[in-house]
């Protein structure tokens, strides 16, 4: 919700033994940004090694959870 209409909301990341829904539409918001940007990388010709490099440093990831969600992709 915070980042669907940019409310600013503060929550907790603590669970009593359950899922923390605020993490998990973060983590979910996260993946299908970073998967959009793969996907106009290679629309404008970007290597491999410039994808997973310029990604990691703007959202703070893994070359791994690049890698990740990068493959896929080509297969």
């Amino acid at each position: 919700l915070n980042r669907a209409v940019n409310l600013k909301l503060e929550y907790k990341e603590e669970t009593e033994g359950g899922i923390n829904m605020c993490l998990a539409f973060d983590r979910k918001y996260k993946e299908k940004e970073v998967t959009g940007a793969i996907e106009g990388m290679k629309i404008m010709g970007a290597s491999q090694t410039d994808i997973i490099e310029k990604l990691m440093q703007k959202y703070n990831v893994t070359k791994e959870y690049v890698l990740a969600l990068l493959e896929p992709q080509e297969a």
